[in-house]
């Protein structure tokens, strides 16, 4: 069960900052207001999914040799919720986007490693 959970607070994440990246995409093509909205919304998601990722991945404990897995994985999803939170907040998400949806891949490569 704590499986599952942790799987859908990663989506989450992935989901927050892949609207942020998209809210790049709509800022591009001029629609400021547009994006400021979707790229505040998706800061909020990302970072809301990334909290849970990092709470529930570290409660979950290492065993033997996952422990540096488990540790690197919620830490980059800590911190692709964080750059993708101030890319929101800040109301500019075209060159933070593609960066927090980078980090959230590096933590989805980490969970991965875990096996």
């Amino acid at each position: 069960m704590r499986s599952l959970v942790l799987d859908l607070a990663r989506l989450i994440a992935g989901a927050g900052c892949l609207l942020v990246f998209a809210a790049g995409r709509v800022e591009s093509r001029g629609r400021l207001g547009a994006a400021r909205r979707m790229a505040r919304a998706g800061g909020f998601v990302a970072a809301l999914g990334s909290a849970l990722v990092a709470a529930l991945s570290l409660a979950a404990g290492g065993v033997g040799g996952n422990a540096p897995f488990q540790a690197a994985s919620a830490l980059a999803a800590l911190a692709s919720g964080f750059v993708a939170l101030l890319a929101g907040l800040a109301g500019k998400p075209r060159p933070s986007g593609a960066f927090a949806a980078l980090l959230w891949l590096a933590s989805l490569a980490f969970a991965l490693a875990l096996g």
